[in-house]
């Protein structure tokens, strides 16, 4: 085997200032991506086929990128931006080869206020694909036929709006409060599977005191709700049969027992609060410490055709509790000796209904004529932990001459 890749670039942009209050910029980016390396054949197996030999991908792009923004100075202190950012990107990936996106975006920065600053900013992205696998399968009773419906996020064609805040305040010296506030929603176009919505909305929110030559304490938090939504296909059988009825790969198909679409809305709600702090004891020493709490709790409402494999509510969905606490002392023993003495304690805790009864040694006694007894590898066995760490650390630093 000899690989060989190679990368072209070029990029290229002009920046002016016409007149006293605007300012704009033109941009031009080009990256291209070869690969010329020795390509691998192999046979298929049981585990991999591909209809005959395989063979490796040979990953191979071209993307262009192109782009104007203007800000212009309307006010004392008020800045009204707005600007358009296009790509191009030609590829050999097997599902989508030409990648077209825009993204338009509004912004208004205001600093009016000594004391006090914001950033409002709109954005518009729109992206278009092109879908290699509309004639995969022979017809509706080959399994590969599925994969004419089957859309993957990553490239898929999306329309996304997107609402930004930003605020910082220092209402008085030596105390400091800031704010981040998204909002974010996804519609993917032309979907039969696969997900076809999303939706975000985050809120962050930090607070700091004190002089940083004696105390200095910091507090945030941050909350994250998402939202998905997706549509699929069960199909319980490798061949269509009389209980599936015929085409039972297509989704249109009159739904079964064993062969039916079905969707699902899994929510996620995440945050985390932390505290810190840094004190300087002596000229020498500092004095850090922390303690941050992070909590992720998922969920997902299931409907089917027919309400075929009763699908309930799942509450625990990928469910965590994480608390982590950090102290630690570092000491300056001369311009170029620092050491570290410090404690670090975490405890994890997860659930997830997908592990609800994990089994990962073999039933005894055994039963050969029962398939459905097997076990797994351990993996995700025992995920809960408490975990206390002590260390030291000596860094040395090469003084210049």
């Amino acid at each position: 085997f000899n690989g060989k890749i190679q990368n072209q670039t070029f990029t290229a942009a002009f920046a002016s200032h016409p007149i006293k209050s605007v300012d704009t910029r033109v941009y031009y980016n080009y990256y291209k991506r070869s690969n010329d390396s020795t390509s691998v054949v192999y046979s298929s197996d049981s585990f991999v086929d591909c209809g005959g030999p395989c063979v490796s991908d040979m990953f191979e792009f071209t993307k262009n990128n192109a782009g104007v923004d203007a800000y212009w100075r309307f006010l004392p202190n008020n800045r009204l931006g707005v600007g358009w950012d296009y790509w191009h990107i030609d590829q050999n990936r097997h599902d989508y080869d030409n990648i077209r996106t825009n993204r338009l975006f509004v912004e208004w920065k205001n600093t009016s206020l000594p004391n006090l600053s914001g950033r409002l900013k709109y954005t518009y992205f729109q992206r278009r694909s092109d879908f290699l696998l509309g004639n995969a399968g022979v017809d509706a009773n080959d399994p590969a036929f599925l994969e004419r419906f089957t859309s993957r996020i990553d490239l898929s064609s999306v329309d996304r709006n997107e609402i930004k805040l930003i605020g910082d305040w220092s209402p008085m010296p030596l105390l400091d409060f800031s704010l981040e506030t998204t909002w974010k929603d996804n519609k993917y176009k032309d979907i039969t599977l696969g997900r076809t919505s999303d939706r975000r909305e985050d809120i962050y929110l930090s607070a700091s005191w004190g002089d940083p030559s004696k105390v200095r304490i910091t507090g945030f938090g941050d909350y994250e709700r998402i939202t998905y939504d997706s549509n699929h296909r069960n199909v319980g059988v490798g061949s269509c049969d009389s209980k599936t009825g015929p085409n039972c790969f297509d989704p249109s198909a009159p739904p079964s027992s064993s062969s039916f679409n079905w969707s699902a809305r899994n929510r996620d709600h995440n945050w985390v609060v932390g505290f810190g702090a840094d004190w300087p004891a002596t000229e020498r020493l500092m004095i850090k410490g922390s303690l941050l709490y992070y909590e992720t709790d998922g969920g997902a409402d299931i409907a089917s055709q027919n309400n075929f494999g009763n699908p309930l509510p799942i509450t625990a969905y990928d469910d965590t509790k994480r608390t982590s606490f950090n102290l630690k002392g570092i000491y300056a023993y001369d311009k170029n000796w620092s050491f570290t003495l410090g404690y670090a304690y975490e405890r994890w805790r997860y659930n997830d209904a997908a592990y609800d009864g994990y089994q990962y040694t073999i039933p005894s006694p055994g039963v050969t004529t029962n398939t459905s007894q097997s076990y797994l590898n351990g993996y995700l066995a025992f995920t809960n932990y408490n975990a206390n760490v002590v260390y030291l650390l000596a860094t040395y630093k090469f003084a210049p001459h």
